[in-house]
């Protein structure tokens, strides 16, 4: 997946790549040939890559609605054609090889990013009063943050030192769409029976172990010291989604614009880090 990518389904007012023609010809003469076994690793890739372009397109929904069709009679036609869309993508259950568990991982990276979306403004409210439609989504949702950390906890530690960045974008994301999944079930809670998933401590946990675990199978090597700060700047940057999720539990009853404007700053700050030690917030007030 593309850098703009990755950007567009972490940070939402990013457009993506645009998936063109020619890049459609292109994946199907790749899909033909096969000349290299990581041929179709890049198809897929290619096509997850089209997806979020469409996601984010699509998505939200108060630029998708029709004025003839009720607001979640076109939230759930929407989330269920894009759905479809979705799953004619996935990838094959056996993770044979450190691809196909990037693949996977994508994958549910674009599900938690579509059904996110289609919850956006349910996370807004202080009441517990969404439609049915919204609590079939969020139910989804976190079946898919399920499946997402259970594929990352597959991952030998060997591994990690090898995965793309586009991997650890993605697992900011998801624990960001975690934690704020877990706080609308707690809403919602006398209107759907959250499915069993993780918590953010124990998402958060995770990452820093496979890390911690990763770093001991460094040699002394001049590279390795580097490999090692780069692990240990990754950790402290999980470890803020981690403080992020409890300040939501602090103000979980209260929805203030300006404290949510700050947490949204904070997340792009541990996400996508700028240069010089600046954050979103400077930019965002220009």
């Amino acid at each position: 997946m593309s850098d703009p990518s990755r950007a567009a389904t972490c940070v939402k007012d990013i457009d993506p790549l645009r998936y063109t023609s020619y890049t459609d010809e292109c994946c199907r003469v790749l899909e033909e040939l096969r000349e290299y076994p990581t041929d179709m690793y890049l198809v897929q890739l290619a096509r997850l890559n089209r997806m979020a372009h469409r996601i984010v397109q699509i998505l939200p929904f108060d630029a998708y609605n029709p004025p003839h069709i009720a607001s979640s009679d076109s939230v759930q036609r929407c989330v269920e054609a894009l759905e479809a869309e979705l799953k004619r993508l996935k990838p094959s259950s056996a993770q044979d090889c450190i691809q196909d568990s990037i693949l996977a991982l994508q994958y549910y990276n674009l599900e938690l990013l579509l059904y996110e979306s289609a919850l956006e403004d349910d996370f807004s409210k202080n009441d517990g009063n969404s439609t049915g439609v919204h609590c079939d989504i969020l139910h989804s949702s976190l079946i898919s943050a399920k499946d997402f950390f259970s594929t990352f906890s597959s991952l030998t530690p060997q591994y990690f030192l090898y995965l793309p960045y586009s991997v650890y974008q993605q697992y900011y994301h998801a624990v960001d769409s975690l934690s704020k999944l877990l706080l609308l079930a707690w809403k919602e809670r006398d209107q759907i029976n959250a499915p069993t998933t993780i918590d953010v401590p124990t998402a958060v946990n995770m990452f820093v172990g496979k890390a911690k675990e990763a770093v001991r199978f460094l040699n002394d090597e001049e590279s390795s010291l580097c490999a090692e700060e780069i692990l240990y700047q990754l950790i402290a940057r999980v470890r803020t989604f981690k403080e992020l999720h409890e300040e939501r539990l602090a103000n979980v009853e209260s929805y203030d614009i300006n404290t949510n404007a700050t947490r949204r700053n904070s997340i792009r700050d541990a996400t996508f880090s700028l240069p010089h030690g600046m954050s979103w917030q400077f930019l965002d007030s220009e």
